[in-house]
């Protein structure tokens, strides 16, 4: 009962956060490798694909 409880109530938070009038609207998302070399090359290349 009490795990059934807390994932409502962690359901209702998610739904109160995407509430808004321009929730459900796209997004564009630029993701640039900053300091740190051929790492964040790599871990900018992998988000990307995501």
């Amino acid at each position: 009962l009490a795990q059934a409880l807390l994932l409502e109530v962690a359901d209702l938070e998610i739904a109160s956060f995407l509430s808004g009038p321009l929730d459900r609207s796209n997004a564009l998302l630029t993701v640039k490798a900053g300091a740190g070399g051929t790492e964040s090359n790599d871990w900018a290349d992998m988000l990307f694909r995501m």
